[in-house]
């Protein structure tokens, strides 16, 4: 495919985002460390992680982690 032929496409902004119940059900599928904690453990892990994570991204991007409007 040539690369003009991309330029009759729109791109689109899309957004995902999950309750803390939905993040603690996730971390239980997935990591095998996640099912010796307690919900309330894994739910401080999860609020820690993800303070770092917008500290990293407002730290290189100047924008806000989990505001809408800067995702693609």
């Amino acid at each position: 495919m040539c690369g003009l032929c991309f330029a009759r496409f729109e791109p689109f902004r899309l957004f995902v985002y999950a309750d803390i119940s939905s993040k603690i059900a996730r971390c239980r599928e997935k990591g095998a460390d996640a099912a010796a904690m307690m919900d309330k453990e894994l739910q401080q892990k999860i609020i820690s992680i993800d303070k770092k994570r917008a500290r990293y991204y407002q730290f290189y991007t100047e924008q806000d982690w989990g505001n809408k409007a800067n995702s693609d």
